[in-house]
């Protein structure tokens, strides 16, 4: 029963590390899948434990610290600049806490096994990653550059590190591994992997002396602008697990800037999470191993050491690989880190090291204070205690994990038709029922934008005429204001609410809107011009002709047809000189077509051109 058990949860954990691989997204209905996995499987664990009497475990301070990490992941989601997206993302990085408990309580007496089972699942997962980012590509959709760039991090870590536990797994098995064998192994992994690392590194030092080099560097320089951009404006809490990607287009300085990750992965962590959580996250990897260093000589046997240095090199590596790498950060990167984190925490603070290399066989064999004779009431009753604290917690979080699926599924559209109904009878019933849906949708997770607007379209369907739509007005801006507030790095929320004032005559909210959006997404070019247009309307002409000064410059270089809008606005503003330097320069620039040439002749007949 105990080897069906132990398999079962092997089986758990590193199915729940495949599935994390191949999600497109933490939006995708199967990220509940790894939820439910490790979730079920911490619980399995406890009452596995519980049941075969075993001591309990040494938790000291290191854990306390993981504690306060995770627990620090759940409250970025209250500081997030986009709940939606960090609730989720914060969810599957929350499954790491899960496998921590697995390594500290489950892999460090199979350590062999564990080794194992990673290998075969880093193979499968370099694989499954390398065809999820050809498919991504090839597919009928534009490939997701966040997507790609988070398959080919996987990638990478799951070469490297399958490689290194491929060549360190020979040396689990040796009994009484002497000083030369440590120092071989020592040896033997700084040869292979030390290589890896300087190619890496020395990428920053090529010459400058084609253009393509001199490019690539640029566009890296671009990119390190916009993440130390987004750092400067979020410090302590960063912009929110996962927000990088929506924040990125908000904040990049120049229209040449494509998203990419070229950093290291604490600098990643810092933008997403600021320094309180960069300095959360180091703390156990970087602290853990001067623990190890310290107490090297109170390990009892020289098995024990040989697995403590193997994966005491693994967590090394692992801190190596995220100064050249962005694509540490992921969280099923961090699955697989923290598992080995907590497998190496056990193997140092373990009371019974003479047998962690123990055959999977029943314990109740090897263990008489587990047959139940000798157990006492308080013993078993202070079990259950803990199992059933466990169960509520692990359901309660199973149950928060799976809102933002649930509220999509319940606003997903149905098809309600019967052959008995009229078609109008039909679509009031749809419609009516789509509402119900929706309504109930945001109250199950408030902190999606998407159900905020599909709420607010909702209604604005309902009315067919602009006299129908006002009983409606207060609950359609409500919902776009909600949108905007969840998420204000989407542009197409304020446009949506811009012709909703429009609609309703209300130009004092209509021009609030677009300022806010133009401030929050200043390099959107349909925002800006939009707010062109309501400024000339409204007779602040100087500050539309910065406004497509800045869309000119700085967003969209290419729109020729800008030029021919400035010299208007500066003949609008009755700046002659002005207007004919820009009409000189559009005449140089601008393509020639029906619309054009219009524009262009009303330009010469008003400034008094003869050409």
């Amino acid at each position: 029963m105990a080897v069906f058990v132990e398999t079962a949860l092997f089986v758990a954990f590193f199915g729940a590390f495949l599935f994390m691989v191949r999600l497109d997204s933490a939006a995708s209905g199967w990220a509940m899948l790894p939820h439910l996995l490790i979730n079920g499987g911490v619980l399995a664990l406890l009452v596995k434990r519980v049941r075969e009497g075993r001591p309990p475990l040494y938790w000291g301070r290191f854990d306390l610290m993981v504690m306060v990490l995770f627990a620090f992941f759940i409250a970025s989601i209250y500081y997030s600049e986009v709940r939606g997206v960090s609730y989720r993302e914060a969810a599957l990085f929350l499954d790491s806490l899960g496998a921590f408990l697995f390594g500290r309580l489950l892999f460090f007496r199979r350590v062999r096994l564990f080794a194992a089972a990673a290998i075969v699942s880093l193979i499968a997962a370099y694989f499954l990653a390398h065809n999820g980012g050809d498919a991504g590509a090839a597919g009928a959709l534009p490939p997701d550059a966040a997507l790609l760039s988070r398959l080919e991090g996987i990638r990478s870590f799951a070469l490297v590190f399958a490689l290194f536990l491929a060549l360190s797994f020979p040396f689990l098995w040796l009994r009484r591994p002497s000083n030369i064998v440590f120092l071989v192994y020592v040896v033997l992994i700084i040869a292979v992997f030390s290589p890896l690392l300087f190619q890496r590194v020395g990428v920053f030092f090529q010459p400058m002396d084609t253009s393509s080099s001199v490019e690539m560097r640029h566009s890296q320089f671009l990119t390190l602008q916009t993440a130390w951009s987004i750092v400067q404006a979020f410090p302590i809490m960063g912009g929110g697990v996962g927000t990088y990607p929506l924040l990125f287009d908000a904040f990049k300085p120049s229209p040449a800037a494509a998203f990419s990750v070229n950093f290291t992965s604490y600098f990643r962590i810092l933008v997403e999470m600021g320094v309180v959580g960069l300095l959360l996250a180091l703390y156990m990897p970087v602290r853990l191993p001067i623990y190890i260093m310290r107490r090297w000589r109170l390990f009892p046997n020289r098995q024990l050491r040989m697995a403590i240095v193997i994966f005491f090199s693994f967590t090394i590596l692992a801190l190596v690989r995220g100064l050249v790498t962005a694509g540490m950060f992921t969280p099923s990167v961090w699955l697989i880190l923290w598992a080995v984190l907590g497998l190496l925490m056990s193997l140092v603070v373990v009371r019974d090291p003479m047998r962690i290399f123990e055959m999977p066989f029943d314990i109740r064999r090897a263990n008489p204070a587990a047959d139940g004779t000798s157990h006492s009431f308080t013993r078993h009753l202070s079990g259950a205690g803990l199992i059933g604290v466990a169960a509520v917690i692990l359901a309660a979080l199973t149950l928060l994990e799976s809102l933002p699926y649930q509220a999509d599924r319940l606003a997903r559209p149905t098809q309600v038709a019967t052959a008995g109904e009229t078609i109008a009878a039909t679509d009031n019933t749809q419609q009516a029922a789509e509402g119900q849906r929706l309504e109930r949708a945001v109250r199950l997770f408030p902190l999606s934008p998407a159900l905020w607007i599909r709420l607010a379209n909702h209604f604005q369907q309902l009315a067919a005429d602009p006299l129908q739509l006002l009983p409606y007005v207060p609950r359609i801006e409500q919902a776009y204001q909600r949108a905007i507030d969840l998420n204000p790095y989407a542009p197409r929320s304020y446009s949506l609410l811009y012709d909703l004032y429009t609609q309703t005559n209300d130009g004092t909210k209509a021009l609030a809107t677009l300022k806010q959006g133009v401030r929050n997404n200043p390099n959107d070019l349909i925002l800006r011009l939009m707010l062109v247009r309501e400024l000339e309307q409204g007779g602040s002409i100087e500050l539309a002709i910065w406004h497509v000064k800045q869309a000119l410059l700085r967003i969209a270089p290419g729109q020729t047809e800008l030029f021919i809008r400035l010299a208007e606005l500066y003949e609008l503003r009755g700046r002659n000189d002005q207007a004919e330097r820009w009409y000189q320069y559009a005449r140089q620039v601008v393509q020639e077509t029906p619309q054009t040439e219009g524009r262009m002749r009303r330009l010469r007949e008003n400034l008094g051109f003869n050409q």
